[in-house]
């Protein structure tokens, strides 16, 4: 990834990480992609860009088999809403790098608008239980993912 856009995308998630607490646990960047994992005592954001996308997973500190989507618990954490937080790749930005950047801001607003409430989802409660509920969650809007043939 260019280094422009590694250092917008540190610019833009270092602020709100640092002053929460979170701190640099990894970072990787290849031909295939580019990885980055904000890390707190209780859970973990990890960025990872693969061609033209970002993707955001959170999981328990050190329990990444439990990793789940951002925009999936934050779907879960606000099914009642009106407008419940999506993702959104930009698909019809044409340049790349206003595309990356897009993308960024908007991952970002994300995480900062809610960041209590994930930081509610992990820290508090039985969390396997909550993971288990995401999953019911999830089967039930996108039955299509969950088939068994």
């Amino acid at each position: 990834m260019k280094q422009e856009i590694r250092d917008y995308l540190h610019d833009r998630f270092d602020e709100i990480f640092k002053q929460k607490g979170f701190e640099i646990a990894n970072e990787s960047d290849g031909d295939d992609g580019y990885l980055i994992e904000y890390r707190s005592e209780i859970f973990t954001f990890r960025i990872e860009k693969f061609r033209r996308e970002f993707h955001v997973s959170l999981f328990r500190t050190n329990i990444s088999k439990d990793a789940a989507n951002l925009f999936n618990v934050l779907g879960f954490l606000h099914q009642n809403s009106a407008n419940p937080p999506t993702s959104n790749f930009f698909i019809e930005e044409t340049d790349i790098e206003k595309n990356y950047k897009k993308q960024i801001d908007y991952i970002r607003d994300a995480i900062y608008n809610n960041l209590a409430e994930l930081n509610d989802f992990f820290g508090n409660g039985d969390v396997k239980s909550k993971l288990s509920d995401l999953e019911k969650y999830m089967q039930n809007r996108y039955p299509w993912l969950f088939k068994r043939s």
